[in-house]
């Protein structure tokens, strides 16, 4: 029976160190948040289309951990900024407030995306590497 009582005492600790270090660590991935204005709804997906938008150039400034997008094809410009959002079309200017945590959610969001890219501009990189490697040893093998 002790050994019952040990147990669930240490499992309740373990279970608040999760929470708490979840809570504390910046570097937890971050989730959509609950409750949001219906502008910060609206701003947050506009942003994220025009980020998951293959063609849409990214910029980030690491001095003050600010993303850039920039859509030609849909004409638009958006900057996430310290708990700011701003739109710009090629009329108007849009500038909504968003909380820390939205702000957290697309700036992860805009870094998953970055690293997809490069990943995938990497692997295109070591293809062109291996088919040069590949034409060079055909050539080898050609001369015997």
């Amino acid at each position: 029976m002790k050994r019952t009582i040990k147990h669930k005492i240490r499992r309740f600790f373990k279970k608040i160190a999760v929470k708490s270090k979840r809570t504390l660590n910046p570097d937890g991935r971050a989730k959509y948040p609950k409750s949001i204005t219906d502008k910060e709804k609206t701003i947050s997906s506009i942003f994220l289309k025009i980020l998951h938008d293959s063609n849409t150039e990214m910029y980030y400034n690491p001095e003050t951990y600010e993303c850039y997008l920039r859509s030609v094809k849909y004409n638009i410009y958006i900057f996430l900024e310290s708990n700011n959002v701003t739109v710009i079309n090629s009329v108007y200017g849009y500038e909504v407030k968003i909380s820390q945590r939205l702000e957290r959610y697309l700036s992860e969001r805009f870094k998953h995306e970055t690293a997809k890219r490069r990943n995938n501009f990497k692997e295109e990189a070591m293809k062109k590497v291996e088919h040069s490697l590949n034409i060079t040893l055909d050539n080898i093998n050609f001369d015997k």
